[in-house]
């Protein structure tokens, strides 16, 4: 059974590799729109929620933390340690590449100055069609326990490849939400197993609960 989120993006990143550790600063673009310093650190609660919108906590809290630098393909990028729903510990590399903040795969994780393009598109298993694309601030704030706050947001359009809707709920389309603040990160996110959205389209969120940015 897969899984859908801004992580699937990351999770090719997600290998420990054997890289030479980059003993400068990070030297990210001036457009930097995440935080770059180590002991910086991310805390979510996890929930459950049905095609309804209700939410039942999962009693399970993720972190993430930033913990050096590494050189990759003559790149200095952010080397996050941190676990997924619970999962893990795992480990990512990002870079801030003039406002674009790609993986260690060139992939891009979410912007800042591109609200107009698809960002990224590929087929998961043979079935399911992805399209990301960034949505600006929309003038309504994002609350979660850690604060309200103007963010973006990075959407995944997922459609099956043959035309059919999900059988769960009846739609064409599900979207993954992934929510941005700039110089701080990540603050909501959405998540759905494949076979979720063939049997009952509830999914699972994570939001902000509390960080430290150094």
């Amino acid at each position: 059974m897969k899984i859908i989120s801004i992580i699937t993006c990351i999770t090719s990143a997600l290998l420990f590799l054997s890289c030479k550790k980059e003993k400068a600063p990070i030297n990210s673009s001036t457009n930097n729109s995440i935080p770059t310093t180590v002991g910086s650190y991310w805390i979510y609660d996890c929930n459950n929620r049905d095609v309804n919108g209700n939410i039942t906590a999962m009693g399970v809290t993720d972190t993430v933390r930033i913990i050096g630098d590494t050189l990759i393909g003559g790149h200095t990028f952010i080397t996050y340690e941190g676990t997924h729903y619970g999962t893990g510990p795992f480990r990512w590399y990002h870079r801030d590449s003039s406002g674009y903040i790609i993986d260690n795969n060139s992939k891009i994780q979410y912007t800042t100055v591109n609200f107009n393009d698809t960002l990224l598109s590929y087929i998961e298993s043979g079935t399911y069609q992805f399209d990301w694309v960034m949505k600006p601030f929309a003038g309504s704030q994002t609350a979660v326990p850690a604060g309200s706050f103007n963010t973006t947001d990075y959407q995944g359009h997922c459609r099956k490849v043959d035309g059919q809707p999900f059988s769960g709920c009846g739609n064409d389309v599900y979207i993954v939400h992934n929510y941005y603040y700039p110089n701080i990160g990540l603050i909501k996110a959405s998540t759905i197993f494949y076979g979720q959205l063939e049997a009952s389209c509830n999914d699972m969120e994570k939001v902000l609960q509390s960080y430290h940015i150094e």
